[in-house]
C-alpha cells in the first residue's frame, strides 16, 4: 500500500481558453470562476479524466480505465454512485435526513447506517459486521481525518489530511464527492484519491503505520496548482500534468 500511495502524485498545468490576435500579449487565461480540472496525466502517461454536468457538479471520473465513477443526482444532491474498479462494478444508493445529511448507504442487500455529528462536523458509518468509518470534515468540506475501525481485529487506522488554505485545489469550482466515496468504501483508492480531489490543495497525508506523504506545489497567477510533486518518506514519486478546461 505504501508504494502505491507514493505513485499517486499531482502536477497541474492550466489550458488557456481562446486565442488572441495580439501575439505579444498572449491569450487570456480561463476565468477563475470557470476553471475546472479536465484531466491529470501522470509520469507513466496514465490519465485521470473528469466529466461535469452543466451546473458544474462532478459527473464522472476515469483513472486509466481501471478506477471509474459515475454520479447521479436528484434534488440537487447525489442519489447514487456507480463504481467500476478493476472490472468489478457496484452501485451505491444514498438516503438523506430532513437536514440534507446522508443517513444511509445501500449496495445490494448491504445497508450502512450513517450518523452525522454537527458539533464536531463528522459522519460515522456503521457496517453490519461492526466495522466503522468515521469521516471528519473541515470548514471547506474537505476531508480532515478518516478513522477506520476493524471490528474483527479490534484495530483502528487513521488518515490525516493537511491543506494549503491560501490556494485553490482541483475541486474549487465543482462539487467533490470525497465524502460519498468514503461512505461507499474507505479503501486504498478512495483515501488516496482525496489527495487531488479537494477544494484546497492537500499538502500532507499522514497514514498511521505508513508515515507521511508531502506535496510540493507551484501555483499559477490565479492561485490554482500548476505543478506538484509528492514525496513519501523521502522518496519522490514523479510528476503529473493537470489540464484545466472551461465548462
Amino acid at each position: 500500500m505504501k508504494s502505491k500511495i507514493l505513485l499517486l502524485s499531482t502536477i497541474y498545468l492550466f489550458i488557456i481558453s481562446c486565442n488572441s490576435d495580439d501575439e505579444n500579449s498572449g491569450p487570456p487565461p480561463i476565468p477563475e470562476d470557470e476553471k475546472l480540472i479536465e484531466n491529470i496525466v501522470d509520469s507513466y502517461n496514465y490519465t485521470f479524466q473528469f466529466g461535469y454536468n452543466s451546473d458544474k457538479t462532478l459527473k464522472s471520473f476515469n483513472y486509466a480505465n481501471f478506477y471509474m465513477m459515475n454520479a447521479f443526482y436528484e434534488d440537487n444532491r447525489v442519489s447514487s454512485l456507480l463504481l467500476l474498479i478493476g472490472g468489478d462494478n457496484a452501485e451505491y444508493y444514498f438516503e438523506y435526513d430532513e437536514n440534507g445529511r446522508v443517513s444511509s448507504v445501500s449496495q445490494d442487500d448491504n445497508v450502512k447506517q450513517v450518523v452525522y455529528n454537527s458539533g464536531q462536523n463528522y459522519y460515522i458509518a456503521h457496517e453490519e459486521d461492526g466495522d466503522e468509518t468515521t469521516i471528519y470534515l473541515n470548514q471547506y468540506d474537505d476531508i480532515k481525518k478518516v478513522v477506520l475501525y476493524d471490528a474483527a481485529d479490534d484495530e483502528t487506522t487513521e488518515f490525516l489530511y493537511l491543506y494549503d488554505d491560501d490556494h485553490k485545489g482541483t475541486m474549487t469550482n465543482s462539487s467533490h464527492l470525497n465524502l460519498h466515496l468514503l461512505l461507499c468504501s474507505a479503501d486504498f483508492y478512495s483515501t488516496t484519491f482525496l489527495m487531488f480531489m479537494s477544494n484546497k490543495p492537500v499538502t500532507t497525508l499522514s497514514i498511521e503505520g505508513f508515515g507521511l506523504s508531502n506535496a510540493e506545489y507551484e501555483y499559477d497567477e490565479q492561485g490554482f496548482i500548476s505543478k506538484g510533486i509528492f514525496v513519501g518518506n523521502g522518496e519522490e514519486s514523479g510528476e503529473f500534468i493537470f489540464n484545466y478546461t472551461q465548462l
